[in-house]
């Protein structure tokens, strides 16, 4: 189960560095909400267990400051950046606060938790989900993540990230009523809640990829790459057919399989 934890944070984060300062700043959002938890934790738990408490709220802040000198110089245009180990170690961190909410049995602590770290995971699954019900490799790379979809639809890479931070806030604040709201009462809120926003991904087009198809013509011709089914949108697949090319007979097909 550790482990489990461990591996999903750390490429939900790594998955979600695709633009500018997003990564950097949806955990940001993130740890100033586990650090919210650390400290009510503590408040609550009396001194029993102080070591847990301690280490808690130091490693919520630690991860707190470290992001908040890191994004500013990471924003769009970046100056440096994360890379995979940068991106997978904060989501290590993230998964180990995580881990830490839920010792002594602490089930209400870890949910909240994890609900915050709800953009990251969501991103993430959708992206196993599509590529198997693509039928494309579920390690391979694509650009239907939720930053791409959103910059597909228009906006601009600093619309984009400001739009993640503004569904990260949401998912630290529903994350945080669960301090206030007994345990079932707020399964049952999460449910609905993230059962909308499946089903919403799936109005949106954000788990069947749509191909487009475009035949191939000459360069002098108006509409050389207007494909047949309209305009390709940012992001979108494209595959172009060739008029004058006769599909290959089966038998020929497989002999030319053999000799590559």
């Amino acid at each position: 189960m550790v482990i489990g934890i461990i591996v999903v944070c750390c490429n939900a984060t790594n998955l979600m560095d695709g633009l500018d300062g997003l990564c950097g700043g949806v955990t940001g959002v993130v740890a100033l909400g586990f650090l919210f938890l650390a400290v009510n934790l503590a408040m609550l738990s009396g001194a029993i267990n102080i070591n847990h408490d301690a280490l808690r709220v130091v490693m919520a802040l630690a991860l707190l400051g470290a992001v908040l000198g890191f994004v500013p110089y990471n924003f769009n245009p970046a100056s440096i950046f994360l890379g995979d180990t940068g991106s997978m170690f904060i989501g290590f961190c993230c998964g180990t606060l995580m881990i830490l909410f839920a010792a002594q049995g602490q089930f209400k602590w870890f949910l909240a938790a994890m609900v915050m770290f709800s953009l990251p995971l969501l991103d993430t699954a959708l992206a196993f989900v599509r590529r198997y019900v693509n039928k494309r490799p579920l390690f391979s790379a694509d650009r239907y993540h939720l930053h791409h979809q959103l910059v597909a639809r228009g906006f601009t890479v600093k619309q984009t990230v400001m739009i993640s931070y503004g569904l990260s806030i949401a998912f630290v604040l529903l994350g945080a009523a669960i301090v206030f709201t007994r345990t079932r009462y707020a399964v049952g809120i999460y449910i609905i809640v993230f059962g909308s926003i499946i089903v919403a991904a799936f109005k949106m087009g954000m788990v069947h990829e749509r191909v487009k198809v475009t035949t191939a013509q000459s360069l002098g011709t108006s509409n050389a790459v207007t494909p047949s089914s309209g305009e390709v949108e940012p992001g979108r697949v494209l595959e172009v057919k060739d008029p004058d090319r006769k599909p290959e007979p089966e038998e020929d097909k497989k002999k030319g399989d053999r000799a590559a």
